[in-house]
């Protein structure tokens, strides 16, 4: 029996469980929701002193990012949570929770369509 993974994004963890859940009760025996970001952060850096501690980036400062160079600085800047372009419209949010499953190859084709129902990226 060959097996092959899904990886499927999602807007928010409350739709990555239900998925997962739906994905349980079709068989599927291996599944896994994470949820990352696409800005590293630290949690340990204080930046309360700007002249002590100064910011690397405008992700640093707003988004509160690990920035590791200028370039990734001036990278993260630009997304909108950091820049301020977003509209409200809600396209710009992340997909940040990830449902990962391993199926059966047979079925791949009928819990991707499963997993595109109920919103899924993939």
């Amino acid at each position: 029996m060959k097996e092959r993974g899904i990886l499927a994004y999602f807007h928010t963890e409350e739709q990555a469980k239900q998925a997962a859940e739906e994905l349980k009760r079709h068989g599927v025996e291996i599944v896994q929701v994470d949820r990352f970001s696409v800005i590293p952060s630290t949690e340990e850096r204080d930046l309360d002193n700007p002249i002590a501690e100064p910011i690397s980036s405008l992700a640093q400062n707003v988004m509160d990012a690990d920035i590791s160079s200028p370039d990734a600085g001036v990278l993260a800047a630009a997304h909108p949570s950091a820049s301020g372009m977003a509209d409200g419209s809600g396209w710009q949010s992340d997909e940040d929770v990830l449902v990962t499953a391993v199926v059966d190859e047979s079925r791949l084709e009928e819990m991707r369509a499963l997993l595109e129902s109920m919103g899924a990226r993939l």
